[in-house]
């Protein structure tokens, strides 16, 4: 039962006291338990190996949920298999940034991880605390944004304006070929051809409009919230800089 694949158990609903402990244990906690002790774990002779660690468990429950699928859910169709959003992205590029330390893949990863940071707050699951579905929901994109921090903060990996372009580089092509798959298989790859649930807002509406518009605003939304990541890091440094004044 703990892995089915269509009982929902105890069933996830948004904006409840189930979504505010699961925000609250896979995301705000680890980050800030991690922000507490980051002098710390610097310094420490064993951070390569707790890096290590976390970038092989993120890699590991990713596959996991493939394994979930294809026993669980006899799932051969590989389009409802491989990674295929923002996320999917974010956590192959940030475990692997955490396990080689990439100097071209580690200062990316902040860029996307505000995918995860929406994931929380709008899940798009159903799945209760007592599937493994949930975990492996939460705890994946907790790892994108504790990997991303992790980065920057042990690290000090520059979210700077090479990086910025780099990232947007890479989500370009991507971007483009999820349009000709989508429009080939009939698909939603990177949510490009409809929202990823109904009466999003404003979405909805451009896609009832034009699904042309939709995809083009759903591109462009890509991009704005990587600019609103460079003005968050910069504000950060500020901060940093005014604290050492």
């Amino acid at each position: 039962m703990f892995f089915s694949y269509h009982d929902f158990g105890t069933t996830f609903h948004l904006f409840s006291m189930q979504h505010a402990l699961s925000v609250l244990i896979f995301a705000i906690l680890p980050c800030g338990l991690l922000l507490l002790f980051k002098n710390r774990l610097r310094a420490s002779k064993k951070e390569p190996a707790f890096r290590i660690s976390i970038g092989i468990i993120g890699m590991t429950l990713e596959f996991g949920l493939y394994a979930w699928h294809i026993f669980s859910g006899r799932q051969t169709d590989w389009r409802l298999i491989i990674p295929t959003t923002l996320c999917g992205l974010s956590i192959y590029l940030s475990s692997y940034a955490m396990i080689t330390l990439s100097k071209r893949i580690s200062p990316v990863v902040y860029f996307y991880s505000y995918g995860a940071a929406f994931s929380f707050l709008l899940a798009d699951s159903s799945f209760g605390y007592d599937r493994f579905r949930y975990y492996t929901f939460f705890v994946i994109h907790g790892l994108i944004l504790f990997e991303a921090l992790y980065l920057r903060v042990i690290h000090r990996v520059k979210a700077d304006r090479t990086a910025f372009l780099r990232a947007c580089a890479i989500l370009a092509p991507i971007l483009i070929v999820s349009v000709i798959m989508n429009h080939l298989f009939d698909m939603n790859f990177f949510y490009m051809s409809f929202p990823p649930f109904e009466d999003f807002p404003v979405y909805q509406q451009l896609y009832d409009m034009n699904r042309y518009y939709y995809s083009a605003a759903v591109f462009a939304s890509y991009y704005i919230l990587m600019s609103a990541m460079v003005g968050m890091a910069k504000m950060a440094k500020t901060g940093r800089l005014k604290g050492k004044a």
